[in-house]
């Protein structure tokens, strides 16, 4: 397994497999660790292995070597990138099906969606693709995907550079999108610009931003969406370090120095969730 996704509503798990070239989804309702105790975890992981194939679970075939996955912001939409093809496929969660594959920039990595522009209903949205890089292409890029939900219409792909082999995504709902170059030490941060071309509004992806990080990073995250809803604008960003084996929380608006570090020798990911 390399990456995963959980539908909006906790019922629906997706899991990229990158040797066997698949995608599974696995019905969440359907895995119970058995009746024993809370604190019983070794016997609870065993009574999971032993359900095996007997949960609800649904393999896909896609392309080589499927990395990143995400969902779009309407729950009807997988979007999953293979390394090994630099491809990205976009999958419907009705009928489990892949309705569009589209190039992405070499070896995508990992994926995030937002909106377009967030109104009620949405104009449309847009899928971010790291992609690290490779032979031809030694910086990589990061491939945007263009989704017009009003219009049922995929748009052309467009990869940015400027980038210095990109690893992680994070979309931090305040519109912008955090990229971890793995080859840079830093991390990169993109905003949407609009601007008005006659009767058409432009929104534009811009490059705005680097902040400098330790050695290697890998993953970003920060604030989960909540913080929005209490009036609050997103200041810490949270980036797996693995060259100097630790997690970094930085602060946004004063970049300098770590606010605080985790030391964790083989760290390679991380995320944010919803704490009640």
């Amino acid at each position: 397994p390399r990456g995963l996704a959980v539908d909006p509503l906790g019922a629906q798990l997706y899991v990229t497999n990158y040797s066997t070239d698949t995608v599974s989804f696995v019905d969440i309702g359907s895995v119970s660790p058995g009746s024993e105790v809370a604190d019983d975890r070794t016997k609870a992981i065993a009574d999971l292995r032993q359900q095996g194939s007997s949960v609800g679970r649904f393999d896909l075939q896609v392309g080589r070597g499927p990395t990143g996955i995400a969902h779009a912001p309407d729950t009807t939409l997988l979007y999953v990138a293979t390394a090994i093809d630099s491809q990205g496929f976009k999958i419907s969660t009705t009928s489990n099906t892949i309705t569009t594959t589209f190039a992405t920039g070499t070896h995508p990595q990992d994926i995030a969606t937002s909106y377009l522009i967030p109104t009620i209903p949405p104009l449309g949205w847009v899928t971010y693709i790291s992609c690290l890089g490779g032979e031809g292409d030694p910086d990589g890029t990061v491939t945007f995907f263009w989704y017009g939900p009003a219009w049922g219409a995929d748009y052309v792909t467009a990869n940015m550079t400027g980038f210095k082999n990109p690893k992680g995504t994070f979309y931090d709902r305040g519109n912008n999108v955090w990229i971890a170059n793995s080859g840079g030490d830093y991390v990169s941060e993109i905003t949407w610009t609009t601007s008005q071309a006659g009767l058409s509004l432009v929104v534009l992806p811009t490059l705005v931003n680097h902040i400098s990080t330790g050695k290697n990073p890998t993953s970003v995250t920060g604030e989960p969406f909540w913080f929005y809803y209490i009036g609050r604008l997103p200041v810490t960003i949270i980036v797996a370090e693995r060259g100097e084996g630790r997690i970094a929380f930085l602060d946004r608006l004063f970049p300098a120095r770590p606010a605080y570090t985790i030391d964790v020798p083989t760290v390679h990911q991380v995320a944010s969730i919803l704490d009640q």
